[in-house]
């Protein structure tokens, strides 16, 4: 495969060698029409001025006071003169005097026959010679003969071989410029694109932190550098957040699992009985209840990062489902005496939007607000549809986020500070989970809170799922 280079050359060569063949072959042809024509123009005026010069002896010579040998002495002078043959034609066409040898036929001389009969100065050229005939004409009203003239084309055929040689030299001279020119061209082209290949060949050996410099290029490929690093850049920070996100999974699941080795080793070696083996069996279980719902988050989060989402082809009734999560919450807000009110609007419509999908977001909502929200706390739901789109609130009188903990609450694995202190349990998966889950329905959470405990978190979910009126309206 040719490069990119070469192959930008040969077409700039190409373009130009061709566009430059056209005007060399159109100017060439020019020149030799004009240089002809211009030798062909003095020729006849020096041929008009042996004319008029001749009047005066061939008048003599009709007379009889001119003897044919003196005129042909007459014709020869004048032929060494001019470097050209010289012949004077009688009105009739016969041949008077000629420095021909052998003599000119002027039976078939077209230039003759148009001085005769034209009384003007005619040309013509046949194997490579010039003809010229001018009549010689007495007191402007009898033609007395006419001066026939012929000359070797070889002077303009070496003036227009000199001429061709200069264009040539010219073409070839711009061609090589243009050589030149495509080399500093493609060089300007493919030296940026060479810069991003070796970058993309390091990055693939695993230098992830590289980046194509091409900020001295042209526009477009200073764009095309760029974007490429952006791109290096997007996948670097990839690769860094699962890295990170593998380093968080392993470090949850861990915790989990070590505990429930001890406890079953210990139940398995019988060091504990009686209450202690119960409480033990309890907590095992609570161990992988956790793991189990940190198993089905990450497989959640997996389904949507691989881009598995499918639209539902089913509507469901958002009030049931909301409610089946407020049902679902209710005992363990009762454990801890909280006050959990729920306002649904009637006129939500049934909505193209999957159930688990749904009970995932506000199950974890709910869940959040339960868990940081303490004994005799407040919680609030509120759902409406407003302009095409589902709000689902959820409010508490919590401890809050501290504002500075907002613009990461909904990032994997993260937790605030504060739950870390309290010990309350969690992975930092539910608000990343939620996130990406609304956002497969073209929505988004908006966390707001001051910090403070006692003024609690306000968390809106946002919604565009398709209505079935819509979709129904669409099909017919």
């Amino acid at each position: 495969m040719k490069s990119l280079r070469v192959q930008l050359i040969f077409a700039i060569l190409a373009v130009l060698g061709l566009g430059l063949g056209v005007l060399l072959l159109m100017a060439g042809s020019q020149i030799s029409s004009v240089t002809t024509e211009s030798y062909t123009r003095r020729q006849e005026v020096v041929t008009l001025a042996v004319a008029n010069g001749l009047s005066e002896a061939l008048m003599q010579w009709n007379q009889g006071r001119l003897d044919p040998q003196g005129l042909q002495q007459y014709v020869t002078g004048l032929s060494g003169q001019l470097g050209t043959d010289v012949s004077i034609v009688s009105p009739s066409g016969s041949l008077i005097a000629t420095t021909h040898n052998p003599s000119l036929s002027a039976s078939n001389a077209p230039e003759l026959t148009f001085a005769l009969s034209h009384q003007a100065v005619a040309s013509a050229i046949r194997d490579d010679r010039l003809y010229v005939a001018s009549p010689i004409v007495h007191d402007s009203k009898y033609i007395l003969g006419v001066v026939w003239t012929d000359i070797s084309l070889s002077p303009v055929q070496g003036e227009l071989l000199g001429r061709w040689i200069v264009l040539i030299a010219a073409t070839a001279g711009a061609l090589l410029l243009a050589c030149a020119a495509g080399w500093w061209l493609s060089s300007r082209i493919v030296r940026p694109l060479a810069s991003i290949q070796v970058v993309a060949e390091q990055m693939a050996g695993g230098r992830l932190d590289v980046r194509a410099d091409v900020s001295h290029s042209s526009q477009e490929l200073a764009s095309l550098g760029e974007a490429f690093n952006h791109m290096a850049q997007q996948i670097e920070a990839m690769l860094a957040e699962q890295r990170e996100f593998v380093a968080n999974a392993s470090h949850e699941l861990r915790s989990p699992l070590a505990a429930v080795k001890l406890r079953a080793e210990a139940l398995a070696y019988g060091a504990v009985d009686g209450e202690r083996a119960h409480q033990y069996a309890v907590e095992i279980d609570e161990e992988m209840t956790r793991l189990g719902r940190l198993v089905s988050d990450l497989l959640q989060l997996s389904r949507i990062d691989n881009n598995a989402f499918t639209r539902p082809v089913e509507t469901v009734n958002v009030n049931e489902e909301l409610s089946a999560s407020v049902r679902a919450i209710r005992p363990r807000v009762a454990d801890k005496h909280q006050d959990l009110d729920m306002t649904i609007q009637d006129d939500i419509p049934p909505l193209y939007i999957e159930s688990q999908d749904l009970q995932v977001m506000v199950g974890n909502l709910l869940d959040n607000a339960v868990k940081y929200t303490p004994n005799g706390g407040k919680i609030g739901l509120v759902a409406s549809w407003e302009r095409n789109s589902l709000k689902i609130e959820v409010t508490d009188n919590g401890e809050g986020i501290p504002p500075r903990d907002l613009p990461r609450v909904t990032e994997r694995f993260f937790r605030v500070d504060r739950a870390h202190k309290r010990g309350t349990s969690g992975t930092g998966l539910g608000l990343a989970l939620v996130q990406a889950t609304a956002q497969q329905y073209d929505g988004k959470v908006i966390v707001t809170s001051n910090g403070i405990p006692g003024n609690g978190t306000r968390v809106q979910l946002v919604l565009k799922p398709v209505q079935a009126t819509l979709l129904s309206a669409s099909a017919v």
